[in-house]
């Protein structure tokens, strides 16, 4: 077919353009790249892209303001001169290309690259109180103008966040591969992944909602709403903290059912509003965070539904806690790990001092460490602020492997049990990085990926999405694979009033579009899978919480 044939000369481009060359040189300014195509733009209601300009040209440029990609209309070839008029030394007056647009390159264009099609496909934001976001696709006909354009573009998305020339070479090839979507990241498990039938869990509909503190009972807190999300993996409970207080939920076939309320509330002092709740020892204790005190881990027991031990004075701060291993809970280690923006802790509280173990960045280096996540043996990656990932093999020493990021801040991190996967999440977009590497038996969390490191597969909504359901702004929630004793099969996130779920067999197959999105009635808080169970999904939203029975 006219694709195949289409991605067979793609992949030639590659092997023949994989040196630097040209992108790996930034331009003080001026044109940087310049390729010819037709434009297209998506018509909502019919629900295709219609061809709007049979010839033009989009441009890369660089200025005063930044990176812009500017698109012309291509006048046509001028007709020769006939006889007469060259003998009469009459010229046809020229015609030079019309400007039809421009846009500075940013993230916020919610950008796909498809490379059967050879197509750029991105969102143009409204202009004025009356016009609507547009969705416009530029088709190219040449393989290699094609793989230019999405390379120069990765370079150009980089560079307007952080200076691209610092990176080594091989972190150079990563950031330009990143907009790749002809990735197959399956392996010989997937075969739903690899058999070619689509399989899509589709959401279903919303169940009736709970509030925190049940239905008739008066708030005590009326301008609080609901902010954080835990479910148990161990008594099928649910717990939404709700400012200084947490509503406790048991999921049921139909639903939710309200339990009880507890107060955030230290054995000496008044009660106060959590930054992170995490929990622990086999669901019977939660580990809380005070957001004034930082020097502070306290423990709630959620049988007596009281705080009974307050960990404080510590050396270093800690603004984050997570599991030992990705399961931990399931057990009643009492050991956990602690983070803050230059240091990872592993903590055990039957040690004096807390901290057993630790890796300390120097302060104001890059580190600006933010989330973590942990294998099923123990392995952490971290996240930064900046963009950057760590993972290491144990916590104490340097981390095997350091992914530079895409400059833009990493707000949320989960790793599947095995750690071939770790899945990181931005405002804008969710990045999926694979571990493995190519004929080594160890992965990323064993062993530096160097070079060798695939490129990380971006994951968004599509920007037909983007316009069909009129999201204006993106802002993913921290996305989560689904939990229990099975493989991973499903990611799950949230923008808004939108619950979306990535089919995530699919998404490794190469389908990174394998999603189903949904409407809720209320902006969503937090969202998770309940555990042994990828069908249920627990959906917190500001004053309700329910869930959504995938079918």
């Amino acid at each position: 077919s006219r694709a195949e044939d289409r991605t067979a000369l793609l992949a030639d481009y590659e092997r023949k353009s994989s040196g630097r060359g040209e992108l790996g040189e930034m331009a003080e300014s001026g044109l940087l790249l310049a390729v010819r195509g037709k434009l297209h733009v998506f018509e909502t209601e019919a629900e295709r892209f219609e061809l709007k300009l049979p010839e033009c040209e989009l441009r890369l440029e660089k200025d005063s303001v930044g990176f812009l990609l500017r698109v012309f209309k291509v006048p046509p070839a001028p007709k020769p001169r006939t006889r007469a008029a060259f003998a009469a030394g009459k010229e046809e007056p020229m015609e030079h290309p019309t400007l039809v647009l421009e846009q500075i390159v940013a993230d916020d264009m919610r950008h796909q690259f498809f490379s059967k099609e050879l197509s750029f496909v991105w969102v143009l934001p409204s202009f004025g109180s009356d016009a609507e976001p547009k969705c416009l696709s530029f088709r190219l006909e040449a393989a290699g103008d094609f793989v230019q354009l999405r390379n120069q573009f990765s370079v150009c998305l980089f560079e307007s966040k952080m200076d691209f020339s610092k990176l080594n070479a091989g972190d150079q090839d990563w950031v330009r591969e990143s907009e790749r979507d002809d990735m197959d990241l399956s392996g010989d498990d997937d075969e739903e992944a690899t058999s070619g039938e689509s399989r899509y869990s589709k959401l279903g509909d919303e169940r009736s909602g709970v509030r925190v503190g049940g239905e008739n009972q008066e708030s005590e807190e009326d301008d609080a709403q609901n902010s954080q999300l835990a479910v148990g993996y161990n008594n099928g409970r649910a717990f939404v903290v709700r400012g200084s207080r947490m509503g406790v939920f048991k999921s049921q076939q139909e639903g939710l059912d309200y339990q009880s309320l507890l107060r955030f509330k230290p054995q000496k002092g008044a009660t106060f509003n959590p930054s992170q709740i995490l929990l622990h020892q086999q669901d019977q204790s939660m580990l809380v965070l005070d957001p004034h005190d930082h020097k502070k881990v306290l423990r709630m027991d959620l049988e007596r539904g009281s705080i009974v031990d307050e960990w404080g004075g510590l050396a270093q701060d800690v603004s984050t806690v997570a599991r030992a291993e990705k399961y931990a809970n399931l057990t009643p280690n009492p050991e956990f790990l602690g983070l803050n923006e230059n240091a990872l802790m592993r903590m055990d509280p039957r040690t004096k001092g807390l901290v057993v173990q630790s890796k300390a960045y120097a302060k104001g280096s890059r580190a600006k460490m933010d989330c973590m996540a942990t294998t099923g043996a123990g392995y952490v990656a971290v996240a930064s602020t900046n963009g950057d990932i760590r993972l290491y093999d144990q916590i104490g020493k340097n981390a095997k492997t350091h992914l530079p990021g895409l400059g833009v801040p990493i707000i949320g991190i989960d790793v599947t049990e095995d750690g071939t996967f770790v899945l990181a999440t931005t405002k804008q977009f969710l990045l999926l990085i694979d571990t493995r590497v190519a004929g080594e038996a160890k992965g990323g969390f064993l062993k530096s990926m160097g070079k060798a490191k695939p490129p990380p597969l971006r994951l968004m909504l599509k920007p037909e999405d983007i316009v069909k359901h009129k999201i204006k702004d993106v802002s993913f929630t921290p996305a989560h694979f689904n939990t229990g004793s099975s493989l991973e099969k499903n990611i799950v996130t949230s923008t808004g009033p939108f619950v979306v779920v990535w089919n995530f067999r699919q998404v490794k197959a190469g389908r990174r579009n394998a999603y189903q999105i949904r409407r809720y009635r209320d902006n969503i808080v937090a969202d998770e899978f309940e555990y042994n169970n990828e069908g249920k999904i627990i959906v917190t939203l500001p004053n309700d919480v329910t869930y959504n029975a995938m079918k």
